[in-house]
């Protein structure tokens, strides 16, 4: 009798054995399936999940029209951050917001904003001239400036960026005036903060058009 009980549980015990392996080759056959489908990686909503919404603001463009977050409704936008003085940095970032400009297809809703950390000097007829010296579509670019107060709350309180006015003693030429980031910012057309891009990065169109293209196709 103990032997037959022995047979029986070793006889049990390979059949869990078997059916474990079985389980296990099924798996591995269908992980690249249920990869594609992103069963076992995040979707889209968590490689743009929503960071914040945004409070509305009040801000100028560059022909001295009030553009405002209400006014935006409906449409996506990308928004950097700025000042006309800067003979470095600014214009790189400047060459990369034109390089989207140019990628965009006509029919996409993109706006494009350049919102400026030297308001008193950033006019809006300055503004225009500092546009137009890039090949600017007026119709989708606009460049803001506004009352110092409301521009460092958009740009650090909304937009999460980073700026700090440079002492005088601290700079390294008349024309350094602002330490600020280089990032460029994705809202989508409910007003809500989706994703942040290096501008100096080397596949930052890419990935920029390509999460566009997932907010349009979703709405």
């Amino acid at each position: 009798m103990k032997r037959n009980h022995f047979l029986e549980r070793a006889v049990w015990g390979c059949l869990a054995i078997v059916i474990a392996g079985i389980v296990v080759a099924v798996l591995i056959q269908e992980r690249p399936s249920l990869l594609s489908r992103g069963a076992l990686v995040g979707g889209d909503s968590e490689r743009l999940p929503v960071i914040k919404p945004l409070g509305d603001f009040v801000l100028t463009n560059q022909v001295a029209q009030p553009v405002t977050l209400a006014g935006l409704a409906g449409e996506p936008f990308v928004a950097n951050i700025f000042f006309t003085r800067c003979p470095s940095i600014c214009v790189q970032m400047t060459h990369k917001m034109k390089e989207l400009q140019d990628a965009l297809p006509p029919e996409s809703s993109l706006r494009l904003l350049s919102i400026t950390t030297d308001p008193d000097y950033d006019q809006p007829e300055i503004l225009s001239r500092y546009g137009k010296r890039f090949g600017a579509d007026a119709e989708r670019w606009s460049f803001l400036t506004g009352d110092p107060s409301e521009i460092a709350r958009v740009i650090q309180k909304e937009l999460l960026l980073a700026v700090r006015e440079n002492p005088e003693a601290e700079r390294q030429s008349e024309l350094d005036l602002f330490t600020h980031s280089s990032l460029i910012v994705l809202v989508d057309a409910q007003g809500r903060l989706r994703n942040t891009y290096e501008s100096m990065g080397t596949n930052t169109l890419q990935t920029l058009l390509q999460d566009l293209n997932r907010l349009e196709s979703s709405n």
